[in-house]
C-alpha cells in the first residue's frame, strides 16, 4: 500500500514538474515581434516597444513597415504586436490592449507664410489637406470635411507637398513630423499652426489573438497600466521631444 501511495505521489511530482517545464519553455519561447514606421526605426513607437519587452522580459524583433503594411501584418500574424492605434481601427484579427499608454492631439502643419489655421475662423472645408493612403478611416472623414483631399505614403511627401504649395496643411504627430521638417532643413519653412482643431485621442497597443504571446495578454496589460500610473510613457515621449528639440539648435 505504502509502495503504491509513493508510486503515485511520485507519478503526481513527476506531471508537476512536467507541467512547470512546458510552462516555462513556452514563456522562454515567446517574443515580440512587431513593426514601425520606416523613417522612424529607431523612433518613439520603438522606445515604446523596447519598454514593453524589457518589463515582459522577452527578446523584441522589429521589422519597419509602411503603417497598412503592419496592420496587415498583425492581422496575418507575421507580427504579434503593434503599437499607435486608434480605437476607429475596427478590423478584426487582433485586439487592443487596456488601458491606452497615452492622449494626444496630432497637430495641423502650415507654411510659415499661411494664414491658414491662424485662428479658429479658419473654415476647413476650404482648404487642401495632405493625408496617408494608409488611414482608411481617416481619409473618410478627411474627404468630408476638406475642400480636397491629397493622398500621400509617407511624412515626407506630405512635407514636400506643403513645401511647394500643393497643399495647404497636413496632420501628423508634432514630435516625428518636426524631427522630419528639420532633417529635411525645413524648420523655418514649415510650422505647427496656431490654431489646431483636433481632438486629444487614445492610443492603443494591440496584439493577435492568435500568436504564442497572447498567452501574456494579461501581463502585458499589467506593464502598459503600470507604466500609465508610474509616468513611464510621458516620461519616454518627454526625453524624445526633448532630445528632438536639442537636434534642432
Amino acid at each position: 500500500m505504502k509502495h503504491a501511495f509513493s508510486c503515485k505521489r511520485l507519478t503526481f511530482c513527476v506531471l508537476l514538474i512536467t507541467q512547470f517545464l512546458t510552462i516555462s519553455l513556452v514563456k522562454a519561447n515567446v517574443s515580440i515581434k512587431s513593426s514601425v514606421s520606416p523613417e522612424f526605426p529607431n523612433g518613439l513607437h520603438a522606445k515604446y516597444l523596447n519598454y514593453v519587452a524589457q518589463k515582459l522580459d522577452v527578446p523584441l524583433e522589429i521589422y519597419p513597415m509602411p503603417f497598412a503594411r503592419r496592420l496587415a501584418s498583425l492581422k496575418d500574424g507575421t507580427i504579434n504586436l503593434m503599437v499607435g492605434l486608434k480605437r476607429n481601427h475596427t478590423e478584426v484579427n487582433f485586439e487592443f490592449l487596456n488601458p491606452s499608454y497615452e492622449q494626444i492631439r496630432a497637430s495641423y502643419f502650415v507654411r510659415f507664410d499661411s494664414s491658414h489655421l491662424a485662428t479658429a475662423d479658419t473654415k476647413l472645408y476650404e482648404l487642401i489637406a495632405g493625408y496617408s493612403i494608409d488611414e482608411k478611416q481617416m481619409l473618410q472623414w478627411a474627404y468630408d470635411t476638406f475642400k480636397d483631399v491629397v493622398t500621400v505614403t509617407s511624412l515626407e511627401q506630405k512635407i514636400r507637398l506643403l513645401e511647394m504649395g500643393r497643399i495647404d496643411t497636413f496632420v501628423h504627430f508634432e514630435s516625428s513630423a518636426m524631427y522630419k521638417i528639420k532633417l529635411l532643413g525645413l524648420d523655418e519653412v514649415i510650422v505647427p499652426a496656431a490654431y489646431q482643431p483636433g481632438e486629444i485621442l487614445p492610443y492603443h497597443f494591440a496584439i493577435n489573438p492568435e500568436s504564442a504571446l497572447y498567452e501574456r495578454k494579461k501581463e502585458l496589460e499589467e506593464v502598459i497600466a503600470l507604466g500609465v500610473t508610474n509616468g513611464d510613457f510621458a516620461k519616454l515621449r518627454y526625453g524624445h521631444e526633448v532630445s528632438i528639440g536639442a537636434q534642432k539648435n
